[in-house]
């Protein structure tokens, strides 16, 4: 295994590579969103 120089742009590349990692992430991150008040900055 190797290190990532950029671990969100690897995680953004696994997402573009699976459809199902992809909407499960969509899915997780309409959830937070729905659960937090005003804008969240992560």
């Amino acid at each position: 295994m190797t290190e990532l120089d950029t671990p969100g742009a690897g995680f953004i590349e696994h997402l573009d590579d699976s459809p199902v990692c992809e909407r499960g992430f969509e899915t997780w991150r309409t959830s937070v969103a729905n659960d937090m008040r005003g804008e969240w900055s992560g």
